[in-house]
């Protein structure tokens, strides 16, 4: 079956995490040692998984506890970012999870949970069992990354996309059905 599909993929985190540096680096292979702080920027990449033509279009939101921007809330994969040197962006995105899932009425949604910075290991604050043990209590895939080195970034996104892809053709009735019966329109 050939797939040609858009998806709205969020990067949900604390401002500092590195979620336009993830943007940069998948979309561009570039890093930028300059930090300029985001409210909304919005990309488009093309990409073929398994033959599969996915166009995905990437939100990078900042985010904060108080307030959900429309993006998020209209997204169907939500990738959220911490900094594994930092304690307190871990904890922001968790309760920005909890906040978002609360807000959401549709079920079939992709999410993933990155650590990112993993070069910076000598600062750890976020344990790689914890991120592990937080994704799979969210159901989701839990991927450390490092923007600066490239490290597993195209991996991030991929999975993402091949996860919307998967859940797309696995739960094209079940999410019409579904939805007809339970989604309200935000």
């Amino acid at each position: 079956m050939s797939l040609n599909k858009d998806f709205f993929l969020t990067l949900i985190g604390q401002g500092g995490v590195g979620k336009s540096s993830l943007c940069g680096v998948f979309l561009k292979d570039r890093f930028s040692t300059s930090y300029n702080p985001t409210e909304e920027e919005f990309y488009r990449q093309t990409i073929k998984i398994q033959n599969k033509i996915v166009n995905l279009f990437i939100s990078d939101v900042k985010a904060s506890g108080d307030s959900l921007s429309e993006t998020i809330l209209k997204s169907q994969g939500l990738m959220f970012v911490y900094d594994i040197s930092n304690k307190e962006s871990y904890d922001e995105v968790c309760k920005l999870y909890r906040k978002i899932i609360d807000s959401k009425s549709c079920e079939f949604i992709t999410k993933i949970l990155i650590g990112n910075k993993c070069d910076l290991v000598d600062n750890r604050e976020v344990s790689f069992e914890i991120g592990m043990r937080t994704a799979a209590e969210w159901g989701c895939k839990f991927i450390e990354v490092s923007a600066k080195n490239n490290d597993k970034v195209i991996l991030a996104f991929t999975e993402c996309a091949f996860a919307f892809i998967k859940s797309a053709e696995e739960n094209t009735e079940t999410r019409s059905s579904f939805c007809e019966r339970a989604c309200c329109i935000l």
